[in-house]
């Protein structure tokens, strides 16, 4: 019996740990090597499609919940090229919470990492601290820069505080 929270993997027999292990490191080579190459255009499409939906989806639920917070909200767009899906436009909010900037941008729909599908960067001025949203196909899941995953569910409580924790000076 096994149970997987986050990325980490806890088991009651060791022998369930190795074979997770191993299966998560063959996904990691297979996405590497999916991202590496350019894809048909009929796949492109349809990843590149479901990828901009959840991103649509986040950024939707961030501006709601800003609005929510009365936190003025700034909505800009950048275009990032992904060897395998190709080019697409995507937004970056910038949100002025009451200790500083805080800026939700995409990175990548494919990143390393054991069942990471997709980043986006929450990143804060003055401070200069960052946590990423990894997103695990099933929900968002919060890392931060040290490499630890945080407990929390994604959620409006959950961004809030992230929000003024990561605008706080230091």
């Amino acid at each position: 019996m096994c149970f997987i929270l986050w990325g980490s993997t806890f088991s009651l027999q060791a022998h369930t740990v190795d074979v997770i292990i191993r299966r998560s490191a063959k996904e990691d080579v297979a996405m590497a090597a999916l991202a590496s190459r350019p894809q048909p255009r009929a796949v492109q499409s349809q990843v590149r499609k479901e990828w901009l939906e959840l991103l649509d989806e986040l950024f939707d639920d961030i501006t709601a919940w800003a609005e929510a917070n009365r936190w003025p909200l700034d909505t800009q767009h950048r275009y990032i090229h992904e060897k395998a899906i190709g080019r697409y436009r995507t937004r970056v909010l910038n949100i002025k919470t009451p200790n500083g900037i805080l800026i939700a941008e995409a990175t990548a729909r494919f990143v390393c990492g054991a069942g990471a599908q997709g980043r986006v960067d929450l990143y804060a001025f003055p401070s200069l601290k960052r946590v990423l949203l990894i997103w695990t196909g099933t929900s968002w899941a919060i890392r931060y820069d040290s490499g630890v995953w945080s407990r929390r569910a994604w959620s409006e409580r959950t961004f809030t505080k992230l929000a003024l924790d990561l605008t706080e000076a230091p």
